[in-house]
């Protein structure tokens, strides 16, 4: 008699036991591919929420939670520079792939407060969509008008500067955005226009649809509330 028909009998057995009632051996046992489908759900660790948390770190993680969660192998120490280099601060760069990564950066030296967090992932996204590797045009749908500062200056990446609505709606997130590299290669004159940080001009402009610009990298700023 094969394991089938054994977890069969049994729960038939069982349910007869129960008050008698002999409808209970008519139901079906379940096969192991019905099985996989009414299991519950894994917790949904790729999700962003501005201020609050980013996959499975949140306002409260510490130095010793990442070590618990990925393992000191995953983990660098890194520096992290402000706008133009003019500060420091001391940030914790999480291997979690090929291409994927985030890096930490703390208040202080103690580890035990995040200042934001440098999403390089795709994998994690807003509850709108939004992560590394969106493109303009859905950017532009999820959050509305806004215009891009030039390239290639300060932290390379050009800076998504939303409007108040929209600040108001995404607290606690900054955005740069980064050309194809092949558009760019293909569209030099383009390219120039919009290098530089002089430069500042709507999302709508055909010259960022030309580069086909796309999200390069996303902070999440932990210290508003």
């Amino acid at each position: 008699m094969n394991i089938q028909n054994l977890l069969t009998i049994g729960t038939i057995a069982l349910c007869t036991s129960i008050g008698g009632d002999r409808s209970f051996a008519t139901i079906p046992t379940m096969t192991s591919a019905q099985v996989q489908l009414v299991r519950v759900p894994k917790l949904n660790n790729n999700l962003i929420i501005p201020g609050q948390s980013v996959g499975k770190i949140n306002r409260s993680t510490t130095y010793a939670d990442l070590v618990k969660l990925f393992g000191t192998q995953r983990l660098k120490a890194e520096t992290v520079y402000g706008a133009e280099g003019q500060m420091q601060f001391p940030g914790t760069l999480i291997k979690l792939g090929k291409n994927r990564h985030l890096t930490i950066v703390w208040k202080d030296k103690s580890k035990k407060e995040i200042s934001w967090i440098i999403v390089k992932d795709p994998v994690l996204k807003t509850t709108q969509g939004l992560g590394v590797g969106t493109s303009l045009v859905k950017l532009r749908q999820i959050m509305g008008e806004f215009k891009i500062t030039g390239l290639y200056w300060d932290y390379g990446n050009a800076v998504v500067d939303l409007t108040p609505a929209s600040q108001a709606k995404f607290t606690g997130l900054s955005i740069s955005v980064d050309a194809d590299p092949q558009a760019a290669k293909k569209f030099p004159q383009d390219l120039q226009a919009v290098t530089g940080d002089s430069v500042t001009l709507p999302a709508s402009s055909p010259r960022w649809k030309r580069l086909k610009m796309s999200v390069a990298v996303i902070n999440v700023n932990f210290s508003e509330p």
